[in-house]
Formats: structure tokens, C-alpha cells, sequence
């Protein structure tokens, strides 16, 4: 149900007090409170189940650190490993063109997706038992592959392989050679790493949620199918996706709003859909969490940062995203045994997104992130992360300096009158009513 700050007082005070956002000298991008993330900016990947359950990070075709062709057609070019890379063209074009984009551009409301190199392909495997298995890959990264185990056995042991992967040094389009010990694969020290993801998983856990998803299913809202959550507001819009308006959810105004996904008892899927997150003032950032036994299941569908954030903290010189304005995070397994994907991808593309799989934080997990077929700008933290045909680069998790002043004191709160009222009203009710319902949003 939805979070009881949507009361009627605070409807009204909104509108009374404008566009005012919090009473704070600044705001950290996931909130006021949220731990550091030094180290775990620095890598793309994250992996931290021991050898003994299975490979940490399993990565099978074709980039990483880059995203060199989009939407990617399942060719061999530009990749050195002369493998056939994603395909997301079949998926996506047809329908970004209808919704007023482009066989390479995503629906109007959308920002643009990064098409290139950023050497951001770094990977952590945190324990001293721990392996990866990486084949036919082009890895872009400053760092390469860290290792907490002996380098030898993190690559060459048990799970681990590495077969036919290139290394690709901080801005060199050159390869300096196959992936391996000295060439891109080095050992460090975890401890600080999972600390941080620690204090994360605490964070996360602790929030009081903005509003509840509790359907189990979104399909269908693409230009193509022609559902749509939109056109009903504006019969001049032309895209047809599931859009949440972050801006409206923030009702505290400290730049986050959270959101419980899913029942905990089915699975959450979401089907055929480009959903897209915004925030109209660029400000506030979303942690979706995914609750008690249930999974999120993603099929040929994106999740998309709006182009709210064009011009803030997380969009790169050209206007596509580099920095992650949603997370979705899930800490509880819900069993003492579930050995299921806990994310589980097929035919996807995100922009801005984080993945973050924090059921266990260590090396005894057996949970894992799976994506089959994906490529854009996001980061992945598990247990165990298995990717096939995927072109990624990583968004960082950047912080937000505002200077913002405390709102005026409200000795009386004015009925809604005018525009304003009503652009207030639609605002908040077109965030949280279209996205609560008990039945299948359908």
C-alpha cells in the first residue's frame, strides 16, 4: 500500500509551497544517509561466491566496458573475438521508432544510451576461493579483473578459465594481449569492498518504503503493442511505455524515493516493456527492492532513465547517461536454500540502472544474476553474475551537492486553484496511482 505520507496535508502542501525540496544544506544521489561507495565504484561486475558453489562471474560473449553498437545486431563486428555479439535489434527498434525514437534511440522521455568505449569493464571477485570463467570477451578496463584468491586459481582453477579474452588497457583501442596473470588480472584486498556492500544491504533494508508494486506482472506497454500508461493524460503523446515519475514520489523531498516491488511470495515479471524512470527536476533517484521469495524476471523489455537527468551529475558531456539514478536491490532470500536467479534478464536494455543482488554478502551465497542477450549502461553486484551476449558499460554511483533552502513556514494551507493545483495533482496521482493495484497491470 502506499506509504501514508500521501495524505491529504501533504497534497495541499505541496502545492502551497511550490517547488521547494527539502530543509537540508545538501543531498547524497540514494539519500541523505546513504554509506560511501568508493570501492564499489569502481567496477562494473561484483562477484563473491567461493569456488566451492561455483564460479563467482561467468561472462560469455562479447564486450565489456563498452557498448560500441547500438542497438547491437548480433554481428561480429566491431568485436575482436570475431564472435557474434547480442542481438537487441529485433526486440527493440521497430517499437522505439513507433514511440518517436529511433531504430538507435529510445522512446521520447528517455535519455540517450552511451555508444562507445569507457574502459569501465573492472571486475572484483571477493573471495579468497573465489574464481572467474570469461570467454571470447573484449574486456575494456583501467584495472582488469581483481582477484581476493591467488591470481593462478582465480583463472586457471576449479571454475575458473579464461579462454580467448582480450585485454584492453585505460585508452587503448589496441589490445595489449590475452586476459591473464600481469595482463589485466591482478590480486587485492576485498575486506574494504564488502564493507561497503555491507553497510549497503543495512541502508537498503532500513528505508521506509514510498509506495508498493504489488502486482506480479507489467506486459505489454511498448508503442508497438500500444498500451499505454501515458496517452491517456495527452492525446498528442505518441509513446507507449510504463513510466514512474520519481519527482512525485519524494514526498519528504530527500531526492530518494522507495519503492517495494512485488508480493514477496510470486515472482515480479515484466514483459514486452520499455519502462521508463524519471525525474522531471533531476534530483531524485529511486531504490526498488525486491521483497521476500519473489524474483525479478525480465523479458525483452528496457529500464530507461528518463531525460529528466540530461544535464545533472549523471549524464556524460554528450547527454547519454554515466551515472545510475535507480537501484534494484534485493537482500532477502526468503528460504535457506533458494538457488534460483534472482534476477533473471532475457532481451534487455538498461540505462542508469543498478543490479544489485545483496542476499548474502560473502562468499557462502548461491543466489545469481542472470542476463542472456542485454547490453547498456549499468552495474551488477551477486553472489554469482552469469552473462551471455551482453555488451556493458558501468554506471557509477555519483554524489548530488544541491544547495537547497528550507520552504517558507505555511501558517495556512490554500485549496488547489489554477494550473498549478492541477499540474500538482496530476503529478503525484499519475506517480503512485498507475503503478499500485492488486490485479495484473495488464
Amino acid at each position: 500500500m502506499i506509504n501514508k505520507r500521501f495524505s491529504a496535508t501533504t497534497l495541499a502542501s505541496a502545492i502551497a509551497l511550490g517547488s521547494w525540496v527539502a530543509a537540508s544544506p545538501a543531498a547524497y544521489g540514494f539519500g541523505l544517509n546513504a554509506p560511501d561507495s568508493e570501492w564499489i565504484d569502481k567496477y562494473l561486475v561484483v562477484g563473491m561466491r567461493s569456488d566451492d558453489i561455483g564460479a563467482a562471474i561467468h561472462v560469455s560473449n562479447t564486450e565489456m566496458g563498452a557498448d560500441r553498437q547500438l542497438l547491437s545486431d548480433g554481428g561480429s563486428v566491431p568485436n575482436s573475438v570475431q564472435q557474434g555479439g547480442p542481438n537487441t535489434r529485433d526486440v527493440f527498434a521497430e517499437r522505439w521508432e513507433l514511440a518517436g525514437g529511433s531504430e538507435t534511440a529510445p522512446p521520447i522521455g528517455a535519455a540517450s544510451i552511451f555508444e562507445g568505449i569507457d574502459w569501465s569493464g573492472n571486475m572484483a571477485v571477493t573471495s579468497n576461493t573465489g574464481t572467474i570463467n570469461l570467454s571470447d570477451i573484449d574486456l575494456f578496463a583501467d584495472t582488469g579483473v581483481q582477484c581476493a584468491s591467488r591470481v593462478n586459481k582465480c583463472i586457471n582453477d576449479g571454475n575458473g578459465n579464461v579462454s580467448n579474452t582480450h585485454y584492453f588497457p585505460d585508452r587503448s583501442t589496441s589490445s595489449s594481449g590475452l586476459l591473464g596473470n600481469n595482463n589485466g588480472v591482478s590480486g587485492f584486498d576485498s575486506s574494504p569492498l564488502l564493507g561497503e556492500i555491507d553497510l549497503w544491504k543495512t541502508y537498503v533494508e532500513g528505508l521506509t518504503a514510498n509506495l508498493e508494486i504489488d502486482v506480479d506482472k507489467i506486459d505489454g506497454y511498448n508503442a508497438k503493442d500500444k498500451k499505454s500508461d501515458v496517452d491517456r493524460f495527452d492525446d498528442n503523446l505518441v509513446r507507449h511505455t510504463f513510466e514512474t515519475d520519481l519527482d512525485a514520489l519524494d514526498t519528504d523531498g530527500d531526492g530518494l524515493a522507495v519503492i517495494d516491488l512485488g508480493n514477496g511470495k510470486d515472482d515480479f515479471n515484466l514483459d514486452n516493456t520499455d519502462w521508463i524512470i524519471n525525474s522531471a527536476s533531476g534530483r531524485t533517484r529511486a531504490i526498488f527492492r525486491i521483497n521476500g521469495e519473489t524474483n525479478f524476471n525480465l523479458s525483452n523489455s528496457s529500464i530507461l532513465m528518463g531525460d529528466g537527468y540530461v544535464g545533472t551529475d549523471i549524464s556524460n558531456d554528450d547527454s547519454s547517461i554515466g551515472g545510475m539514478g535507480a537501484l534494484f536491490v534485493k537482500t532477502e532470500d526468503g528460504s535457506s536454500d533458494s538457488s534460483d536467479k534472482v534476477f533473471n534478464f532475457d532481451n534487455v536494455v538498461l540505462n542508469g540502472i543498478g543490479i544489485w543482488d545483496l542476499v548474502t554478502v560473502g562468499d557462502e551465497g548461491n543466489t545469481e544474476i542472470g542476463i542472456n542477450n542485454g547490453q547498456g549502461c549499468a552495474q551488477f553486484i551477486g553472489s554469482s553474475i552469469d552473462f551471455n551476449d551482453t555488451r556493458f558499460n558501468k554506471c557509477t554511483q555519483l554524489a548530488v551537492s544541491l544547495t537547497i533552502q528550507a520552504p517558507p513556514p505555511v501558517n495556512k494551507v490554500p485549496e488547489p486553484t489554477g494550473m498549478l493545483g492541477l499540474a500538482v495533482v496530476a503529478a503525484i496521482g499519475y506517480g503512485t496511482k498507475r503503478l499500485h493495484n492488486t490485479q495484473n497491470a495488464e
